[in-house]
Formats: structure tokens, sequence, C-alpha cells
């Protein structure tokens, strides 16, 4: 979808932070993967390796996609002689691909996802109305909320307590201390889950009862595979349903998270979907990318304000305005920076032919707006390139998980260095949200230092953004 596709008929589906109505945010491993994290799927399949199960990842990988999670981790368990043994196994599954062959040995050093980031925002505004709820063993959420409060300042230190249903595993700790969250070492197998789901009282049960009669709940970030919440969930809604207790569970549902799918086949499969969640009482929000989910988070606290307008809306605007009388200014200005750019990139890295690119936003799709060394006479000459976290052009890959990428090789060129462009509405401040809404790239012809092409994207981005948000809102 990308964020170009958020449209006002998605946005008025939301629920509604209208300073009295609670809302709580329930946050799922997909939350934490974006930061390098293990998925419960990968976990589970390192500790079939690990307890030797599996004689190797390929069969462990069979296993996870045919077998029950739940049941191969009771299994893996099992061939672990003490709980420290398999407390250290647990976040070794967990902090493997973060941790292996690097330096990063403390929580500070890994970068909390957008998802997480943009709900510790949201939650530090509205610290009486918004109240994070996590699945996920480790504490990002926590520090998200700590690089939040850095940027507010000291004298609105906003204190959020974030709640943890399943347990907590700190890379900076020793195994033997780890899993304190509501008095529970991780849940994780078989008898993990029947030990809880038979605990009537279980502070995490509780903790959704209250969810659903304070307001409204929404799911983002999970495949809804746990046993205790699809069940303690399945009877709150069926129970709130008899009482008629008028607050909402909404489900934001990512086609990412589906594996090997791609946007024809998702569609084909949303009117089962929709079908499937609305029956349990629940408000599907059905999107393509994760980072799709995170730019929901944060049209919350803006949507339902006077003279607000969606993301599509908006950035439908900004094309509008770069295909329209101004088009062949916007060329030359644009095309100009590029090969400023482009001279700029040749003096650091020592390369002869660089190629640079700005893509636009418009509706599903990148369009190849300006390049370094042509002018193009008409908008309807320009190329244009799918979306998407698994699109063929690397533009569309970037814009869609709003992150900078580094690839290579690729067709004519050795590499290639893409950066999203993020603008915010100078007309109005604090009226609308930050969105991307282009991309600039470059090929090289031979392999470049990764750290020099990160450092010179960085700036480069900086200019992009001031310039756009100059030229669309001057």
């Amino acid at each position: 979808m990308g964020v170009s596709q958020l449209d006002s008929q998605l946005i008025d589906a939301l629920p509604i932070l209208d300073g009295k109505r609670q809302l709580t945010i329930l946050l799922g491993a997909g939350a934490s993967v974006g930061s390098g994290l293990s998925s419960w799927n990968k976990m589970v399949e390192y500790l079939l390796c690990d307890s030797n199960l599996a004689k190797d990842a390929e069969t462990a990988q069979v296993l996870v996609e045919q077998g029950d999670l739940v049941l191969l981790s009771e299994g893996a368990r099992s061939c672990y002689e003490s709980d420290a043994k398999w407390m250290k196994a647990l976040h070794d599954a967990l902090y493997h691909d973060a941790l292996c062959g690097s330096d990063i040995h403390s929580l500070d050093q890994l970068d909390p996802s957008f998802l997480q980031l943009n709900a510790a925002s949201l939650a530090c505004e509205y610290p009486e109305q918004v109240h994070l709820v996590t699945l996920n063993f480790d504490t990002l959420l926590e520090l998200a909320i700590d690089r939040v409060n850095k940027e507010i300042g000291s004298e609105n230190l906003k204190k959020i307590e974030v709640t943890h249903l399943h347990g907590i595993i700190d890379p900076g700790e020793e195994a033997e201390t780890n899993g304190n969250a509501l008095g529970r070492k991780p849940v994780f197998t078989f008898h993990d889950y029947l030990s809880l789901i038979g605990d009537t009282k279980a502070d995490a049960r509780e903790t959704l009862i209250r969810a659903l009669e304070q307001g409204d709940l929404l799911i983002v970030g999970t495949s809804f595979r746990d046993p205790d919440i699809r069940q303690w969930l399945g009877k709150i809604l069926k129970e709130q349903k008899r009482k008629e207790n008028l607050h909402k569970t909404y489900f934001i549902a990512s086609r990412e998270g589906f594996k090997d799918v791609d946007v024809d086949e998702f569609s084909r499969m949303l009117p089962a979907l929709k079908g499937q969640w609305e029956s349990l009482g629940v408000s599907p929000i059905f999107v393509q990318d994760h980072f799709d989910a995170a730019q929901i988070i944060q049209e919350l606290r803006y949507a339902g304000h006077p003279g607000y307008h969606s993301p599509a809306e908006r950035i439908n605007q900004i094309w509008e305005k770069l295909a329209g009388t101004e088009f062949a200014s916007y060329q030359n200005e644009f095309s100009d920076l590029l090969q400023q750019q482009k001279r700029d990139l040749k003096r650091q890295v020592g390369q002869q032919l660089v190629n640079a690119t700005l893509w636009i936003a418009h509706g599903d799709k990148m369009i190849r707006y300006a390049t370094h060394d042509r002018l193009y006479r008409d908008a309807s000459l320009l190329r244009e390139r799918e979306q998407g976290f698994d699109s063929a052009m690397i533009a569309g890959r970037v814009y869609s998980t709003c992150q900078q990428l580094v690839y290579g090789p690729t067709g004519r060129w050795s590499m290639v260095a893409a950066a999203p462009i993020i603008i915010s509405d100078e007309r109005e401040q604090g009226s609308y949200s930050r969105i991307p809404v282009a991309v600039v790239s470059f090929g090289f012809t031979e392999e470049v230092d990764r750290n020099t092409i990160a450092v010179a994207l960085t700036k480069m981005v900086d200019e992009w953004s001031g310039l756009l948000s100059k030229s669309f809102f001057r």
C-alpha cells in the first residue's frame, strides 16, 4: 500500500482520540522484527537447532512452517537441563540475529522500530488516555519511550508504563534474572501457556478485560497465534457483545506479515480475512507494509482535527502541484540539486560515474520525476514503478519500508544507495503528521564504502526534505 495510499476511508475507520476515550495499543512481535530481533518463527528455528532436535537449519525451517510453534518449543525445552540454560537459550534465540557478529551487548545499542517509536510518542502525548501493552520479551518499547522523552525535554518528562503480557528477556541482564514482567518468566512453551490459561486471575487476562472496559483496543504487529490471547480475547469479545459494550477492538493486518503473498493474492484474500475478524467482533484494517501500520499510529493524534487531510490526500496534492503549471521550474530546480549531489558524492567516494534520481510517490507507484542528466518536457513522459516492501525496484522498497538501503550489485550498477525523504506541512504546524513523499537514489559503477555513503545520504536527505517542504508549502 505505502503511505501514499492511506486514504480518508481508511483513516475514518480508526479509533478517535477525543481527549476522553481510552485507547490500549497491543503490540506483537512484528513491532520488534524491524529492529533486527528474531520473529517467533526464527526463535523456534534457533531453539530446534540449539537443542539438536533439528540437525540443520533447513529441517528446523520445515518443522516451523509445518508444525505447531508452541509444541515444538515444549520439545526444545525438554532438552535443557535447568531453567538457567533454558533462559540463556531463549535469550540467544531472541537476540541472535541482532547481536551475532556485532559489538551490541546492550538494549541501548538497538534501535526501536517506527511502530514502537510512534506508539511511544502517542502515549507520551496522551499519557492519561493511551496505554501500551506488548506480547514481546524485549524492552525496546521502553527504550522508545526514553528516546521520545529525551526529545520532549526533562521539563515535560512523561512516565509511561509498558505491560508485558508474556514476560521479559533483557539482553543486558544475566539469564537467571530475566523475565520479571507481571511476576512471571517468559511464556513460550505448551506448558507455559497451559498454566497461564488455567489461571482465571492471571494479570494478562485482567489487562485485556480492563482495556476493553475502559476504551478501545488496537492490536498491531501480531499474527494472533498466542493460545492465551485467542482464548481470552474471544471470551471477552463475546461477553462484550452480550453486554452491548460500545468499545471496539481493531486489528491491523499487513500483507508483509503473510509469507510470499503478492498484491493480487492479498486482494483476493481480503473478503475471507475481513469475514473472519468481523465474525469475532473485531474491526480489521488491512495495509500492505509494516510501515503503514506505524504511520497509522502516528495519524491517530491528528485524525478528526479541523482541516485534517489523510496522507493520500496530501501526497496527491503534492503530485498535482509537481505535475502542474510549475513542472518545468521543478525540473530545473530538482535536476540542479541532483547534479550538485552527484558531484559531492564523486569527490567523497572517488567514482567517475554516479547516477542520481529523485522518485516521487503517487498512488501505488513511484514516479521517476528527476535525474541529474536530463529534463523532462511533460509529466506524461515520466516512468513509474511499483511500491511495496517486495517491489522489484529499490526505490519502491525504500519508500514502503521508510528505511535507507544500500544494495548491489543490481542491473547496470555495482551498488545502489537510496533513502526516503520525509516532510512536514509547514503551513499549519501540528495539524498534520510527517509523511514520506519521495526517495533519492544513487547508482555506482563500483563498490564504495557503505559508511561513507550512509553519512552522505543523511546530509542529502536533509537537503531534499528542506527543499521539498519549501516547494510544496510555499
